[in-house]
């Protein structure tokens, strides 16, 4: 990832064509691998026509489960910061993608500007935290 500004605001994207991914990890110590389900709060930079989606850990019987496709999300060109709730039916966390991560977004090589995100997961063995905007 590196630091960018969209719309004014802080944001991080990805470094480039070779890179078209935004990993991220759970903490294991507050969501162990198990059986959830989750909701994904993105705060995006709309801007141009492309789209993303979040690639998650999953312990559903689908093709690639520790890649799972999230619903796709459509920039529709209206330079604003939006949030998008992205549903993680049938998450497992259980640390299966690259580097040991749980999800990440796949937002091409456009480098979709990012602000912020939130992970709300509901299920057994969670441990119930409050989260804080990151440092600019």
């Amino acid at each position: 990832m590196t630091p960018t500004t969209a719309g004014g605001l802080p944001a991080r994207t990805t470094t480039g064509a070779a890179s078209p991914y935004l990993y991220l990890d759970l903490d294991d110590s507050v969501v162990p691998g198990g059986t959830y389900q989750a909701v994904a709060y993105v705060s995006y930079f709309d801007h141009g026509t492309g789209g993303w989606d979040i690639q998650y850990d999953s312990f559903a019987d689908v093709p690639n489960n520790a890649y799972r496709d999230s619903a796709f999300v459509t920039d529709s060109g209206t330079d604003t910061w939006k949030t998008a709730a992205i549903p993680l039916p049938g998450a497992a966390f259980a640390s299966r993608e690259n580097n040991h991560s749980d999800l990440r977004l796949n937002i091409g090589t456009g480098g979709q500007p990012i602000g912020a995100i939130a992970v709300q997961v509901m299920g057994g063995n969670v441990v119930p935290i409050h989260l804080m905007p990151l440092p600019g």
